[in-house]
């Protein structure tokens, strides 16, 4: 990894999207880079190209054996999915020939490239310590998972337990909401 020269694409938004918590990991890991929208990434000059799904369909249009895609897919189930974003589905359809892996973030997602013979890696999301830092407050809850309670598959299955066991707050937010959530709990 180190060494190498990565073109990182992504839609740009809110400033806590995931694309700029990965820019921000790279810099302080010393890891070369090059951030290009993406429709401009092929023109980048790159070892490795990683699109970050920002819920946008972005083209993809680099060499399939130097890339890879983060896919951030925030939907409940397989219902709300087609519900939310018909289009969606031709455009996973799309990446299964111009990605040598795909990293996913949503269990459904996992499973449905995993049926395509994608080669898939589960990562959950993660949070950025500098943006949704922890205080010394009273914490009202032993444990917060962000993404709500109401999901079926395993994240449900997880999140029932730990909420049997222990004081659990589960809010579906991001920005702002994230740092309130943190600072009220004693595990994020």
């Amino acid at each position: 990894m180190l060494g190498d020269k990565y073109c990182v694409s992504f839609v740009p938004g809110c400033p806590w999207t995931t694309g700029y918590h990965i820019l921000n990991a790279f810099s302080k890991l010393g890891i070369d880079y090059e951030f290009a929208l993406p429709e401009a990434a092929a023109s980048i000059k790159a070892d490795k190209y990683l699109f970050i799904d920002s819920g946008h369909v972005i083209p993809i249009n680099t060499p399939k054996d130097k890339t890879a895609i983060y896919s951030i897919d925030c939907y409940q189930n397989e219902l709300e999915l087609y519900k939310v974003w018909d289009t969606r589905l031709s455009w996973w359809e799309d990446i299964c020939g111009k990605v040598s892996i795909v990293f996913e973030a949503f269990e459904f997602g996992y499973r449905w490239f995993r049926r395509r013979n994608v080669k898939v890696v589960y990562i959950s999301m993660g949070i950025n310590e500098d943006l949704y830092y922890k205080d010394d407050k009273d914490k009202e809850y032993d444990v917060c998972f962000v993404g709500g309670r109401k999901t079926s598959g395993m994240r449900g299955k997880i999140l029932d337990f730990v909420g049997s066991k222990f004081n659990l707050h589960s809010p579906t937010t991001y920005g702002d909401g994230l740092r309130d959530a943190a600072s009220k709990s004693k595990c994020f």
